[in-house]
């Protein structure tokens, strides 16, 4: 919106590189399993308590990746990227407040917690409104997790729109590219 009025043209929008890639020949095997995904810069201790009570109830561990968090079960740092989109092709749900979080839960299709919090709202807006996934955003209080995490996504729409905004992407990156 900020760049639209700048310009009178039309602003095109691509998707994350992420999305644009296929990374299923590099993906390290993760050898973890009935675990629950945690990929965050932090959560509120209401969230966590509620992770952990919600990870209790299901009979599963919490693993966190890249960063450390203390409520989680384990906390696996320094991992390459490879391991790192092993790890949430492995989870059996996943419970994230970023970006990367939300677009590698979404390629591998995983039940999906997003806590917008006031930070990434407008970095997290696109991909929530164009992928449908306004029904898994919980609150950073974590109120409503449970219920988030039971929700079912409907993938099939999911996979068709990063297909089809994935193509869009690739062919507006080519036209723009065709010249240097």
């Amino acid at each position: 919106n900020i760049v639209q009025k700048c310009f009178s043209d039309s602003v095109d929008i691509v998707l994350d590189p992420t999305f644009l890639y296929d990374f299923s020949a590099f993906e390290k095997k993760c050898f973890e399993l009935n675990f629950i995904l945690v990929y965050s810069t932090g959560f509120s201790l209401e969230l966590q308590d509620r992770a952990v009570k919600y990870a209790r109830n299901k009979g599963k561990r919490l693993i966190s990746i890249g960063y450390a968090d203390s409520f989680c079960d384990v906390n696996v740092i320094g991992i390459g990227p490879f391991e790192f989109i092993g790890y949430f092709k492995a989870a059996s749900e996943v419970i994230t407040n970023t970006l990367h979080g939300t677009i590698f839960a979404t390629k591998y299709n995983k039940p999906l917690a997003i806590i917008n919090d006031l930070y990434r709202t407008n970095k997290l807006a696109s991909i929530i409104s164009t992928l449908n996934l306004k029904s898994q955003i919980v609150h950073e209080n974590g109120e409503g997790l449970e219920k988030v995490l039971g929700n079912t996504i409907d993938y099939q729409y999911v996979n068709k729109q990063i297909l089809v905004d994935s193509e869009k992407s690739v062919s507006f990156l080519q036209n723009a590219l065709k010249d240097i």
